[in-house]
């Protein structure tokens, strides 16, 4: 009995949690600038709660840890379509490259095998709301509009050793709100990997640093219009993943805050 109890109080913990959690989101990082590329990357990403930015197993993107790129064995290309309710859709695009340093010669006369120890990787996160309605004022529709908001990036890496690399990824974003409302911002992300062992990998993550939105609403609204700039919330993050190769189990974990109080 004592263990069904400590099952449900657990279970109750989580539900809270959970509950808290989305409340903070939508009262206040949720409702940021930007708010469509923090909602992960691609199937893999979301199933595991988007806490990847120490994942090294797998295919990688740039898009949770721009050091994951000198991992990547081989090239990768990933890409989604998404189809939403209310007319949304989010999308996602991805291409990861490494660069391999040459063979060396050991002095038995064998070769060693080439390593990664750069990589690059870009992508675009693509989210919209189409067949919305612009109606007059006596409620005829008069045409349909929609909305889209983009984000490019690029991302570079380098390994220092087989144990640390660092990465940093340059962002892009562009909202097109109404046919002569649009805003656009620039901005940068940090990130570190540290491989402890086999088993054990580490990652530290800083994004949107310097990011913001400058809207100007005089094209629609003349002299009632106004200038406003939205500053991106700044999100740091820290990661842990163990993994084990037989069986093959992995487990991550992930803290992320913000200078939003979330």
């Amino acid at each position: 009995m004592t263990k069904i109890n400590l099952k449900i109080l657990l279970i109750t913990s989580v539900i809270l949690s959970g509950n808290i959690f989305a409340q903070l989101e939508t009262s206040t990082i949720g409702s940021a600038p930007g708010a469509f590329s923090r909602l992960g990357f691609g199937a893999r990403g979301m199933a595991m709660g988007n806490a990847m930015s120490s994942v090294l197993t797998g295919e990688k993107t740039a898009y949770y840890n721009p050091a994951l790129s000198s991992f990547q064995e081989g090239n990768s290309f990933q890409t989604s379509y998404s189809f939403l309710s209310l007319d949304r859709s989010l999308n996602f695009l991805s291409f990861t490259r490494n660069f391999k340093m040459g063979r060396k010669q050991n002095p038995d006369g064998t070769y060693t095998k080439p390593r990664s120890v750069a990589g690059v990787s870009g992508g675009v996160i693509n989210a919209g709301v189409g067949g919305i309605n612009a109606r007059d004022n006596q409620g005829i529709i008069i045409d349909e509009l929609s909305t889209s908001e983009n984000q490019f990036f690029i991302a570079v890496s380098n390994k220092f050793s087989d144990h640390f690399a660092i990465g940093l990824r340059f962002n892009f974003y562009y909202y097109s709100l109404y046919s002569e409302v649009s805003a656009s911002a620039v901005g940068l992300d940090l990130g570190l990997i540290y491989i402890l062992n086999d088993n054990f990998s580490f990652s530290f993550v800083l994004q949107n640093l310097n990011s913001e939105y400058k809207w100007d609403t005089t094209p629609v609204y003349g002299q009632s219009g106004a200038n406003t700039i939205e500053k991106f919330p700044t999100i740091k993050k820290f990661g842990a993943t163990y993994y084990l190769k037989d069986p093959n189990l992995l487990v991550s974990i992930e803290w992320e805050g913000s200078n939003m109080g979330t």
